[in-house]
């Protein structure tokens, strides 16, 4: 038998690594909604896929909304001088959510390296359905309330190399019902030039304390939230 040469044995190790590359940078995230942790009922689910036509980094901060918005001495909310002193760890996706209970908070930014003049966020095919109502007198048309139910915070900076991140596109509020039938977020066009840095911070958070929604029993319904893609472009 053959000995593989020290090139050849090389060659198979770069490939399996590239391989094993190709597998981490497909993400799909798993969000079901529930009000406790303990319950091994069906959940309700999100499928979430990144798409980059251009050169995006993905992070992800592990604070919570109270953390984070205490930064800059007002924790009444969220500003962008809280956002820029938050500690922030890279990720392979714009979206990493594993779980999702009323009362949660997830904050995440996506930096654009190669901006082009007209640039927006974007959260496509947001959708929610059931395979059985949550309840006797429910219709799957009350699953537009979990769409809803989920908030979503975005806001923008531009800046223009070497300068700093000061240009600050308003922070827009909305939730997934919004944009189940208007993908776009915000758009940075105007404010942009090709080749700005783009910076994008979004927000995805369930309030707690809301007793119109039955969350428990949408879960056990089987009813799955997807967002098919979200992206910058």
């Amino acid at each position: 038998m053959k000995k593989k040469s020290p090139s050849t044995k090389e060659l198979y190790k770069n490939f399996i690594f590239l391989v094993a590359s190709g597998i981490v940078l497909v993400a799909a995230t798993v969000a079901w909604f529930g009000q406790n942790s303990s319950s091994s009922a069906s959940p309700i689910g999100a499928s979430v896929q990144a798409y980059n036509p251009i050169q995006i980094d993905y992070y992800i901060s592990a604070e919570d909304y109270e953390t984070m918005a205490s930064h800059d001495g007002d924790s009444s909310g969220i500003s962008l001088q809280d956002r820029q002193s938050t500690t922030w760890s890279p990720s392979f996706s714009s979206i990493d959510i594993s779980s999702i209970y009323p009362g949660q908070f997830f904050s995440y930014k996506m930096v654009v390296t190669n901006s082009t003049k007209n640039l927006s966020l974007k959260f496509d095919s947001v959708y929610c359905a059931a395979s059985d109502p949550p309840t006797p007198s429910a219709n799957e048309t009350d699953t537009a309330l979990l769409l809803s139910a989920i908030k979503l915070d975005a806001l923008a900076t531009v800046r223009q190399p070497p300068g700093s991140e000061t240009l600050n596109i308003s922070l827009v509020s909305t939730d997934l019902s919004a944009l189940s039938s208007n993908a776009t977020v915000l758009t940075t066009t105007g404010s942009a030039s090709s080749g700005d840095i783009v910076t994008f911070y979004f927000d995805i958070f369930l309030p707690g304390g809301d007793s119109s929604i039955d969350y428990e029993a949408f879960r056990e319904s089987g009813a799955v939230i997807s967002i098919s893609q979200v992206m910058a472009e």
